[in-house]
């Protein structure tokens, strides 16, 4: 299924002449797709898709940061693009601004949004010989580049790399949601759980100074490190003005 998503949204860019340009030029998808897009006040919601016969509509709550009123509009295009999404969908931030959603039609809307605006291609290209980190995730992220928030650039990167890597969001303290690569096998603590007070996570909280590339920590730091044969490094960003850290946890496995 999620491949089919993918297939449409690269579509959608080839038809509007967007193509392999970056950033994504969502106006210009908007126009080719004739649909009308709104800033308004909504309570509740940060984005709207509506349609009524052929006229489609999309609401966005205004005053979204940048970055997150580009990822709202492309998911919202991804409720107008999809089969099976007609009618009104209303979507809170649990909806958009979060991984692994329950919900199978915002789940699919947030993987046609990821497409829409990091087409897979193009991050692997970007993200190969890399190692994972938050300088990467802000390179990644930049205006001249992909035009996304961290957090949607670490959610892509824990879906596209080959390496065992989790992205961490935490607030006041706890773990608020987690999200890791396929190749990542081992067990944080859940969501809702205490940031452990040994991982950079846990410094950043307290007030010291973001750490942009991979730091090497203990392996008991984030999980009960008995496998001893790993490396494990982490990198983390106080995000000021959501009152949140995001941290990259990536697991270095030697034979």
């Amino acid at each position: 299924m999620m491949a089919r998503v993918g297939q449409l949204a690269r579509l959608l860019r080839e038809q509007a002449g967007v193509d392999e340009r970056l950033p994504t030029d969502l106006d210009r998808i908007a126009k080719w797709c004739s649909v009308v897009v709104a800033d308004i006040p909504l309570d509740g919601f940060l984005g709207y898709y509506t349609s009524v016969g052929n006229r489609h509509g999309i609401l966005l709550k205004e005053g979204q940061p940048r970055t997150q009123r580009r990822f709202t509009l492309a998911h919202e295009l991804g409720h107008l693009s999809l089969p099976g999404h007609d009618g009104a969908t209303p979507c809170a931030d649990r909806d958009v601004l979060r991984p692994r959603v329950s919900r199978e039609r915002e789940r699919a809307a947030n993987e046609f949004a990821a497409e829409l605006l990091m087409p897979a291609f193009r991050f692997r290209s970007d993200i190969r010989d890399r190692d994972p980190s938050i300088e990467l995730l802000a390179e990644l992220a930049d205006e001249q580049r992909y035009d996304v928030s961290l957090t949607a650039a670490g959610i892509r990167l824990a879906k596209l790399t080959h390496e065992p890597v989790a992205v961490v969001c935490s607030e006041a303290g706890r773990l608020k949601w987690k999200d890791w690569s396929r190749n990542f096998s081992y067990a944080l603590p859940s969501s809702g759980g205490r940031v452990p007070g040994g991982s950079v996570a846990a410094a950043v909280l307290r007030g010291e100074d973001d750490s942009r590339v991979p730091e090497r920590i203990d392996n008991h730091a984030w999980f009960d490190g008995r496998e001893q044969a790993l490396e494990v490094y982490e990198s983390a960003i106080n995000m000021h003005r959501l009152g949140r850290v995001l941290s990259v946890i990536w697991v270095v496995e030697r034979d």
